[in-house]
């Protein structure tokens, strides 16, 4: 499970170690047509931690 840092979110969607239960968030990281992304800590929602937002640019 990713930890308070950006890094670590994306590097978990990119590794998916099951908690996601789909490839979308891999294939959209890697897709070819977005040069940048970032994620930003958003903190817990509904009991869940961890949330973040991603932005993709071109």
């Amino acid at each position: 499970m990713a930890g308070h840092e950006p890094r670590e979110a994306v590097i978990s969607l990119l590794l998916d170690e099951g908690d996601i239960g789909n490839y979308g968030h891999r294939n959209t990281l890697l897709a070819p047509e977005w040069a940048y992304v970032t994620a930003y800590y958003f903190g817990e929602i509904n009991g869940i931690p961890n949330h973040f937002v991603q932005m993709f640019g071109r």
